[in-house]
């Protein structure tokens, strides 16, 4: 954890780079990113702003991107010191004490922007295929999450776990 930026009050775990934006002066921009590696920022409604991955973690032509990346979005009261207002951080604040913990950041899969997509079956998007991806699937799907609705009939059923187990089963290219 360390110190919220712009001097607002509390703590944000680590992070690489923010686009932030003050409601009192309209300024926009991106802060702490490495040199280049951000496009434009725009605001209305939302705030909008592209970064260029592979020049903010410093990978060369033929390196890989990250598998992920984690996002948390929140907003803080506008003068210095400003605190955290937890109902409107997103994800949801796990405990709403004015701080962003590790544990309020959403992944980000970055396969989902590719032309192949995912590897579906890699449920639990960590190391490739493993038996933990059957755990993984078979907890969403008991506890009756959405994304265990595998075939995308628009319900729950075991026909779910079947066409998982067959994806499973047929491994990734």
């Amino acid at each position: 954890m360390t110190a919220a930026n712009w001097a607002k009050a509390g703590q944000v775990a680590g992070w690489s780079a923010f686009l932030a934006a003050e409601a009192d002066n309209g300024y926009i921009g991106w802060q702490d990113q490495t040199s280049g590696a951000t496009t434009g920022a725009a605001k209305g409604a939302v705030i909008e702003g592209t970064i260029n991955l592979r020049q903010e973690f410093a990978l060369g032509a033929g390196a890989s991107l990250p598998e992920s990346v984690w996002v948390a979005c929140a907003q803080f009261g506008t003068a210095n010191g400003g605190a955290l207002v937890p109902a409107l951080q997103v994800p949801a604040s796990a405990d709403g004490d004015g701080s962003v913990q590790a544990g309020e950041f959403v992944r980000v899969r970055l396969c989902v922007f590719a032309a192949g997509g995912c590897c579906a079956p890699d449920f639990d998007g960590a190391d490739g295929l493993t038996v933990q991806d059957i755990f993984a699937f078979l907890n969403a799907w008991f506890a009756g999450e959405a994304r265990a609705d595998y075939n995308r009939s628009g319900t729950l059923t075991v026909q779910d776990i079947f066409d998982f187990l067959n994806g499973w089963f047929a491994g990734c290219a």
